[in-house]
């Protein structure tokens, strides 16, 4: 099975963008260009992700293909 991506945790949760981006406090266009690729979630929004989704830090970083340091 792939990494998951931004767009398949969503999917997993049965969240909408507009849903996913109210649980975790930024805007549905936010949560639309992480999920094109077009921008990606700082440090703190990477975290949020991840507690959200009750989730490594790390699954983030390889859904977005960004490894922090």
């Amino acid at each position: 099975m792939p990494e998951p991506n931004l767009r398949m945790l969503r999917y997993s949760k049965g969240l909408s963008q507009k849903e996913l981006a109210k649980a975790i406090g930024v805007s549905q266009t936010t949560v639309t260009l992480w999920e094109q690729g077009k921008s990606k979630p700082s440090l703190g929004s990477a975290v949020k992700l991840a507690n959200f989704y009750a989730v490594d830090l790390t699954v983030i970083s390889n859904a977005i293909n960004y490894h922090f340091s």
